[in-house]
């Protein structure tokens, strides 16, 4: 039997154990409540933050979609550094579209070439072709008749300047002795700077089918325009800029005189009217093309110790009118600036970037001829080869076949001795 006191003692032990188990108890429970709340707390928190930014995003995206929206009319376009090849902005860079009198840049980088590797003189006059008078009594601005002569310097400024078709019909008979073999030059240089979706039919950019039907599909105008991508023209632009930079001291220049043709005319860009900074570069219009233009611009650096002289280059095709075409320039010029600073200020990544092509000289006449001989006697080698390969082709089939009929002719020989055994009667 228990006594008084002990039962005390254990009443007391037993409550004191129930306190502490249901302290426990507690304290466990205000744990795991608390640590809940917290959790709760932070995955809130974080889906409000994750709602934030998403909306954030889904808002960012909606306004490019409108940027890209306002832009949808064109046929394409792009805006990029010329220097570094960086691509800021642009939408359908790779489509083929017909490019028009964008074209003469070709045919001036093709001229500045042959100056330099002396096939003609930078000083010197250009004859005026049969050629070049047709295209000035159809689709020209200056009045060029057969057998004038005229200085290279003039005919340069004409067709950078006016946009002058026969003077890139002059230029282009003056280094190749025909508007064909130029665009075969063309054709061939714009390989060799890795212009994968270019191709000339004319060195002025007129439409090989001047009857042109306004209701063409696009893909038409492909079969009898020149054509090109807005990705391809920012790397020939780019490559111009760097190879031939005086090109600006032309193309900045807001009228042009030649006092021989009694010629006065505005340049065809007209924001050079509105923008000092605009030094560039180059018109086109057809009606398969619409209003083109590549236009450059200096850009001034927000710091002391930022790049000089860097530009701003936006290659614009397919607007359907001048006003349009230099309002949106204007617009993608300004969204390039802003990249620019952007770009100074802090480390922002371009939307791509394209590898400016290197400086490929074209060869002298010496080295062509060198090279055609090289080519014909190698012909001649692949020739040779080929007729032996067939020869050797043709001796293994004469021998499969022969080796087939005298099989042929044993399994017969043999089915017919067999025959012939088994009908003998003993």
């Amino acid at each position: 039997m228990y006594s008084s006191s002990n039962f005390s003692l254990f009443s007391v032990g037993k409550s004191k154990y129930c306190f502490k188990k249901i302290t426990a108890i507690l304290l466990s429970i205000f744990v795991v409540f608390s640590f809940t709340s917290v959790l709760f707390t932070t995955e809130y928190a974080y889906g409000e933050s994750k709602k934030q930014n998403d909306a954030r995003e889904a808002d960012s995206n909606t306004k490019i979609q409108e940027v890209y929206k306002h832009f949808d009319g064109l046929h394409s376009f792009i805006v990029g550094n010329p220097e570094t090849g960086e691509i800021y902005f642009g939408d359908k860079t790779t489509k083929k579209v017909p490019i028009a009198s964008i074209s003469k840049l070709m045919t001036y980088l093709l001229v500045m070439e042959a100056i330099d590797n002396g096939e003609i003189s930078q000083s010197g006059n250009v004859v005026i072709s049969k050629e070049a008078e047709e295209t000035s009594y159809s689709y020209g601005v200056i009045g060029l008749r057969e057998g004038m002569k005229t200085p290279i310097s003039d005919l340069i400024e004409a067709i950078l300047i006016p946009s002058s078709n026969e003077a890139a019909v002059a230029l282009a008979c003056h280094v190749s002795g025909s508007e064909a073999e130029f665009v075969n030059l063309m054709n061939k240089r714009a390989k060799e700077l890795g212009l994968k979706n270019t191709h000339f039919y004319t060195a002025s950019g007129l439409p090989t089918n001047l009857e042109e039907d306004e209701n063409m599909l696009p893909s038409q105008y492909l079969e009898i325009e020149n054509h090109s991508s807005a990705e391809d023209l920012f790397k020939l632009a780019s490559f111009i800029l760097k190879k031939y930079p005086e090109i600006t001291k032309i193309t900045s220049k807001k009228n042009i005189t030649l006092d021989q043709f009694y010629f006065t005319s505005r340049n065809t860009n007209g924001l050079l009217q509105k923008d000092d900074r605009v030094d560039g570069l180059k018109t086109g219009y057809t009606s398969g093309a619409g209003r083109c233009l590549i236009c450059t611009r200096t850009e001034e650096p927000d710091f002391n110790d930022g790049p000089k002289n860097m530009r701003t280059m936006v290659v614009l095709m397919g607007a359907s009118s001048v006003q349009e075409r230099d309002e949106k320039i204007e617009e993608l010029l300004n969204i390039g600036e802003g990249f620019f600073q952007a770009r100074q200020r802090h480390i922002i990544a371009p939307m791509s970037s394209l590898k400016i092509p290197g400086n490929i000289t074209p060869m002298s006449p010496k080295e062509k001829k060198e090279e055609n001989k090289k080519s014909f006697i190698i012909k001649i080698v692949e020739f040779a080869v080929s007729i032996v390969i067939a020869i050797i082709l043709l001796i293994l089939l004469l021998r499969y076949i022969i080796r087939r009929r005298r099989r042929n002719r044993r399994l017969i020989m043999s089915k017919k001795r067999y025959r012939k055994r088994s009908n003998i009667k003993f």
